[in-house]
């Protein structure tokens, strides 16, 4: 299997330590892999925003046709805008575990919370499990096709039901319970464990999955780095399921 490893430095409109966690990643992942499969796209001086954000699109487009699978380490979690636009222009069905749902209208601001908002959605199904926040926009706009709480999939325990084929998982990694992964900016409690995302998992083949991405990780709040322990553990289960 053929697999492309992408880091996107980026964290417009959000803390910027955000932005050192998928270079990281690439520094610790050259240990394990290939670095001719690594990409690392950086904002460019003469770059805006909007233009590196388009240049992300197209690499990655290009490599998801070359590859089998494209596995992605973002900044905050709108560095993954163009990932999330390529799900919805190839009709990727997805699953993102994220504790917060990221389309707040937040004044018509552009961020880390928001930014679902500005993806064109095509016909794709798109499900997030485990959130924990709290939405009252007036337009009552919603991104996902379907929304599972963290309070039902406790009270389910875990057992949710998922249909469609997944080819996109995108892991937000404040899904987890700050006791387990405390290494992010965005820490919310009653989360959830490594094991547990794998235990609803069971309804996904992931030998399937052709993009998958992690996003929010700080390194400077793993001065241990068992933040990377478990990012690398989650992705080495993944990739030897065939």
């Amino acid at each position: 299997m053929k697999i492309a490893y992408v880091f996107i430095p980026f964290a417009y409109n959000g803390p910027c330590i955000s932005e050192s966690g998928p270079k990281v990643m690439h520094y610790e992942l050259e240990k394990y892999y290939d670095s001719k499969d690594m990409f690392q796209y950086e904002l460019k001086l003469n770059e805006t925003p909007i233009q590196y954000l388009n240049r992300i699109y197209k690499n990655v487009v290009y490599l998801n046709s070359f590859y089998d699978r494209v596995i992605i380490f973002g900044g905050n979690h709108l560095s993954l805008l163009p990932i999330y636009q390529i799900a919805e222009d190839l009709c990727y069905n997805s699953i993102t575990f994220d504790a917060h749902r990221d389309y707040l209208k937040n004044n018509g601001k552009i961020t880390h919370a928001s930014f679902l908002r500005y993806v064109r959605r095509g016909n794709s199904k798109k499900y997030i499990l485990g959130f924990r926040d709290y939405i009252n926009d007036v337009d009552k706009y919603k991104y996902f096709s379907k929304e599972i709480s963290a309070n039902y999939l406790k009270t389910k325990n875990l057992d949710v039901k998922i249909p469609n084929e997944i080819k996109f998982i995108d892991i937000d990694v404040d899904f987890f319970d700050p006791a387990i992964f405390p290494y992010t900016n965005c820490k919310k409690d009653n989360g959830f464990s490594v094991n547990e995302m794998f235990e609803i998992l069971k309804i996904v083949s992931l030998k399937d999955i052709k993009i998958l991405s992690f996003s929010e990780y700080v390194n400077i709040l793993d001065n241990n780095k068992n933040g990377i322990k478990i990012m690398i553990e989650i992705l080495q289960n993944i990739l030897t399921i065939q």
